[in-house]
């Protein structure tokens, strides 16, 4: 006995995040059959927040929130152990915020453009398209978009660009005995073929720095100071061969004693290292930092 089930107007809900459903399953012998369509019958965003590890607890009531959500998609097909439906999700959020009641600033500008897509079942056939990305942590911009065309050789396309204050972020994001200050900022890009097999990556141009840093934590008995880097990663032609990773102007202080440091990697095919250092490190201060059993 085989059962053909209809789903008409159906519901479930993950915490604040609802889902209704439409279109039939069906239950064969060796497979199951469907053809569902779903969507978020509501278009808060404050619905899609409380899907975020952490967010959802007992004071999420009083979280503010503002922003329109939009989200659909279907599953058609058939599923067994050799075989997966086609998919698609739609998920878009506009002009999108949320404050803790107890922190002084809000995550603003939130807007996001995501399409997932897969027409025929075969999982590798997958297209993940992020195509905007963009939200204010504070005063904090942060602006991303990344194209994943299958999810087998991987053809991306993508690019990742953030400024940082670090100081701002932690009482936003206050975590109980760790203090932070510093800029931090990135802008990275890639684009092309990641295939382990073939050793071959996307072109890659990314740099990243950090200033004025500072790091203390209530376990450790003095703070990381005056930490500052400068960094970049560049590929050009997908090679692995020819990748490039440099760390240059990294110096830190511990209390007191200063250490300068630079890197450069070569050919991550077979590593190609070069590593100066400058300064001097207080051997027991660093196991009271770093503390080695016996």
């Amino acid at each position: 006995m085989f059962r053909n089930t209809l789903l008409r107007k159906n519901t479930a809900k993950i915490n604040d995040f609802a889902m209704s459903f439409d279109g039939w399953f069906k239950m064969n012998p060796d497979n199951f059959g469907m053809d569902i369509n779903f969507k978020s019958p509501e278009n808060s965003f404050k619905s899609l927040l409380s899907l975020v590890p952490g967010i959802y607890t007992k004071d999420f009531g009083s979280v503010e929130t503002k922003g329109d959500l939009q989200f659909a998609g279907f599953v058609k097909g058939t599923y067994s152990e050799k075989q997966m439906p086609a998919f698609n999700v739609n998920l878009k959020v506009k002009d999108a915020m949320f404050k803790y009641p107890d922190l002084p600033t809000a995550v603003n500008n939130i807007n996001m453009d995501l399409l997932i897509d897969n027409k025929d079942g075969v999982v590798d056939h997958t297209l993940v398209d992020l195509k905007s990305l963009h939200l204010d942590f504070g005063s904090n911009p942060v602006d991303a978009k990344v194209r994943i065309e299958n999810l087998k050789d991987y053809r991306m396309d993508g690019n990742l660009k953030a400024k940082l204050n670090l100081a701002e972020l932690s009482k936003m994001f206050p975590m109980e005995g760790l203090e932070m200050k510093g800029t931090y900022s990135v802008d990275a890009s890639g684009k092309g073929v990641y295939d382990s097999i073939r050793k071959i990556i996307p072109a890659v141009n990314a740099s990243m720095s950090l200033a004025n840093g500072y790091v203390k934590s209530s376990k450790l008995p003095v703070p990381l100071e005056g930490l500052t880097m400068n960094a970049t990663i560049k590929n050009t032609s997908g090679r692995m061969a020819e990748t490039i990773i440099a760390v240059n102007d990294f110096s830190m202080t511990l209390d007191g004693e200063k250490l300068t440091a630079s890197m450069l990697v070569q050919n991550l095919d077979d590593y190609t290292w070069d590593i100066k250092a400058n300064g001097g490190v207080d051997l027991e201060k660093m196991t009271k930092i770093f503390p080695l059993q016996g």
